[in-house]
């Protein structure tokens, strides 16, 4: 068995943290995916976007905290911010830093958006289809296609404005 030099110890730390950093997490693409999908639709057509929950049946509720509708929850969370306009989505906000935002878990904020988007639809596609399933789509069809977040990123944002082939 023979000893390592430091060179040879560096080269390897050098390609562990290479392919870590190529890796592109599954939930990373989707929840991105979905951001984005409710930022175009705030943009493009804000009264599609699904409000679920109400005073009597509240959209959360964890604890002490009660999050009477979607909204109130993405906005606590700093998913949605409002502006003179309405509202628009902070889309570097990560589902993990949101829940944390709210005493939450980042799957707990995945399923807030989640449920959100099923109940919502997308309406300047070609075809109406529920927010959900465009972000589906993208995920199914490009998840392996790009070495960075970047790259993925600026495919998602063309394929939401619906720019794809």
């Amino acid at each position: 068995m023979g000893c390592s030099t430091a060179e040879e110890v560096e080269g390897e730390d050098d390609s562990a943290q290479e392919q870590e950093e190529a890796f592109i997490a599954r939930t990373w693409v989707i929840n991105t995916a979905r951001v984005h999908v409710l930022d175009r639709m705030l943009e493009v057509d804000p009264e599609s976007m699904a409000v679920l929950g109400d005073a009597e049946s509240p959209f959360r509720e964890s604890g002490e905290l009660v999050w009477e509708t979607n909204v109130d929850l993405f906005l606590e969370a700093g998913l949605l911010l409002e502006g003179e306009d309405g509202y628009r989505v902070d889309t570097e906000l990560s589902m993990a830093d949101a829940g944390r935002n709210v005493d939450l878990s980042g799957d707990h904020m995945e399923g807030a958006l989640g449920d959100t988007l099923r109940a919502s639809t997308v309406t300047w596609c070609d075809e109406e289809k529920r927010g959900v399933d465009l972000a589906q789509e993208y995920y199914e069809g490009h998840y392996g296609d790009f070495d960075t977040h970047e790259e993925y990123e600026e495919a998602i944002v063309e394929y939401v404005e619906c720019e794809f082939d």
